[in-house]
């Protein structure tokens, strides 16, 4: 298994141990999972939390360039690993329940139901939003609003990912495919294991591109962030995480494991 991520502290995302006279500003964490059928139920082989500063009392302005973010991300090529992706996930959720303003995930109770069944030892932060999920009123005063980006209206959570981009104004770029992936990875996974050392890495890549676009929505969704025309998450990912991918810099999207195409 492997960790990406471009923060100093990725345990301490939110700084709560540097005891800052200062409180650092609230932030919005988007989740993301990719799963891939080993035969019998769905693993997590890759998992990444996005950060996105939030103002305290008004709007945030994502024009530009002002779109930044910090990630942590896990990612293994071998399925057997999936309760080491699901320990870091539980932690990184753990962490924003508690002091995350917003917390956002797409089809959350799907993703959240996996961790849980692919967990080796007790899922206390994955149980915790679970449960978080389940109240009318949302969370306690104090904790992570919750957020689902696949729930609109209260309709049944949507898995493609995609629609909500559109609706929301996103638009991808590069050549990643994170966002055309569908929500259980099979041969597609299996290609990229075959002789492609850059696997693991795209993999990663591709949860931190779904997590950043779910942070978005969410921030949309939430009132917490805008922007005019659309966001170009891929000129984002570029400036921000392509120095941890660096197999990723000179990939052709025909190299890519996966033949769908990019939103338009």
């Amino acid at each position: 298994m492997r960790t990406f991520t471009n923060l100093i502290r990725p345990d301490d995302p939110y700084h709560v141990g540097l005891g800052l006279f200062r409180k650092p500003p609230p932030l919005l964490a988007g989740f993301a999972a990719i799963w891939v059928d080993d035969g019998e139920r769905a693993v997590p082989v890759s998992a990444a939390m996005v950060y996105l500063k939030l103002h305290r009392t008004r709007q945030v302005d994502l024009d530009g360039e002002d779109l930044t973010f910090g990630f942590r991300e896990v990612a293994t090529l071998d399925a057997s690993e999936a309760g080491k992706v699901v320990e870091v996930a539980d932690l990184d959720l753990l962490h924003a329940r508690q002091h995350a303003a917003v917390l956002a995930g797409h089809s959350f109770g799907d993703d959240l139901y996996g961790l849980g069944v692919a967990a080796v030892i007790p899922a206390r932060g994955v149980r915790a939003v679970e449960e978080a999920l389940k109240e009318p009123c949302g969370p306690r005063r104090g904790l992570a609003r919750i957020a689902d980006t696949g729930v609109s209206d209260n309709a049944p959570a949507d898995p493609d990912l995609r629609l909500a981009c559109i609706q929301a104004g996103i638009a991808p770029g590069g050549v990643w495919r994170g966002l055309a992936l569908p929500f259980i990875v099979n041969d597609q996974y299996a290609r990229g294991q075959e002789g492609d050392p850059g696997a693991v890495e795209w993999l990663g890549a591709a949860a931190v591109e779904r997590a950043l676009a779910v942070a978005l929505v969410a921030g949309q969704m939430t009132g917490r962030c805008a922007w005019q025309g659309k966001a170009n998450i891929g000129q984002a990912l570029e400036k921000t995480a392509w120095d941890s991918f660096p197999s990723l810099l000179t990939a052709d999207s025909d190299q890519l494991p996966l033949d769908q195409p990019l939103l338009p």
